[in-house]
Parts: C-alpha cells; sequence; structure tokens
C-alpha cells in the first residue's frame, strides 16, 4: 500500500541518468518492510521529480516491494543524498550530470572540458561513472535511464543528464533492484515529457502516471509500458 508524506526537513534539489550491467553490490534482501523514495518539492522540476517518483514507487510496488514518497523541500546548505546518510530515505532520483556535479564538482568541471576537447567520447558513460565512483559506500545506482531529465544537458555546462535512481545499498534487495533497472531502460526522454505536461494539463501526477502504465489517453501501447520491468 503507497502513501504519501509531508517532510519538515529540507533538501537541496540537485538530483534528477551510459551504461553498464548493474548488479547489486550485496545480495542481501531489503532490511525494511516500505522503502522511503525522497522527492523534491519545490524546484523548477517539481512536476517531473513527482513523476519519476510515481514511476518508480509504482515498479517497486509491482516488483512486490512496498514503497512510499517522501516529498521534502529545499535548502542550500542540505542535499537528498545527504540527507540519506540519515538511513530512513532509501532512495532518491536524481540526473547523473547533477548527482556528479554536486558531489564531486572538480571531476564535473573536467568532463566539461573534455566535451569541448572530444565531442564524440561516450560522455553518457564516463559521467555515469564518475558518479558511481564519487558516491559515498554506502550508496549505489543501476544503469542510468537513455532518457534524460533535470533540464537536459543545456542547463549543466553539457554535461549529460541520464535519470538515475540512488539508493541504499542495505534497503534494496537484488528484485528491488531489476525493477529499478528495467523501469529505467523502458523510459524516454520522449515520454518523460510527455507524462509531464499530461499531469500539468490534468492536474494530477497520480493520474498522468496511471494513463502512461495503462497506455490510455495521450499514451499508446497499453501494457508494453512495463515492458522494461518485466523483462529486467
Amino acid at each position: 500500500m503507497s502513501k504519501r508524506r509531508m517532510l519538515g526537513v529540507v533538501a537541496t534539489a540537485v538530483l534528477l541518468g551510459g551504461c553498464s550491467t548493474a548488479e547489486p553490490k550485496s545480495n542481501s534482501m531489503t532490511t525494511k518492510e516500505t522503502l522511503v523514495i525522497a522527492v523534491i518539492s519545490d524546484t523548477p522540476d517539481s512536476t517531473e521529480q513527482m513523476v519519476l517518483g510515481e514511476l518508480y514507487e509504482r515498479a517497486l510496488v509491482e516488483a512486490g516491494q512496498d514503497s512510499t514518497i517522501e516529498i521534502m523541500g529545499v535548502e542550500e546548505d542540505e542535499s537528498a543524498l545527504h540527507r540519506m546518510s540519515d538511513s530512513y530515505l532509501d532512495l532518491t532520483i536524481g540526473c547523473t550530470g547533477d548527482v556528479l556535479k554536486a558531489i564531486y564538482p572538480d571531476r564535473a568541471a573536467e568532463l566539461v572540458n573534455e566535451i569541448a576537447e572530444d565531442p564524440e567520447a561516450d560522455l553518457h558513460q564516463v559521467t555515469y561513472e564518475a558518479m558511481i565512483g564519487a558516491l559515498p559506500t554506502y550508496l549505489d545506482a543501476p544503469d542510468p535511464s537513455p532518457a534524460e531529465g533535470c533540464g537536459g544537458p543545456e542547463r549543466n555546462d553539457g554535461l549529460p543528464q541520464n535519470i538515475v535512481p540512488i539508493y541504499q545499498k542495505s534497503s534494496v534487495s537484488r528484485d528491488a533492484l531489476e525493477a529499478l533497472h528495467g523501469l529505467g531502460r523502458s523510459l524516454s526522454t520522449e515520454s518523460i515529457q510527455e507524462i509531464v505536461q499530461e499531469a500539468r494539463k490534468r492536474g494530477s501526477v497520480a493520474g498522468a502516471v496511471e494513463d502512461y502504465y495503462s497506455g490510455s489517453g495521450v499514451f499508446e501501447g497499453g501494457g508494453d509500458q512495463r515492458q522494461g520491468t518485466q523483462d529486467a
């Protein structure tokens, strides 16, 4: 059963992902009955964040993992990744360029220079690998989605902005990780933009996400929308 809770805690909207095969670094099953997904509520990308939160929550629930969304505010001296060290947050959804810039700004600056020097380099993969290497040891991420968010590379000095969930290693089971990976690879930049537009038009994120999964309204494909999670 999913639910929503407003947090009094504040967080910076630095998040919102290349491509290697992700494997969980621990085979342990989740130690929590309900995974907590952090969503930033008051940023220019707040609707996108809510849509992604709903999509990933839905994928986890369909994989048998109960999940809930924590709606968080913004403040300059905190970040969602930092709040995850408190252990009650299990997952947040970011973009590779933004996450790297937040936790390893020097490497992010180097990549910006690499873009200028070698525009044909696989910057999606390099950015993802740099982000993974910079994460605290208690956090990890699956393969990023081919879809980009967070305003795209144009808003972050040209760095790729592939959507990627960041999770607590101790909280996410292998089945849950497969669900995260499957959903990510099934998404496209265009599909996310369509869901965001529909959510704003209808005034309902949950309704737009439900339409996406069912293939109704402006979305096509019916159950095919979930093919990536089923085949993960």
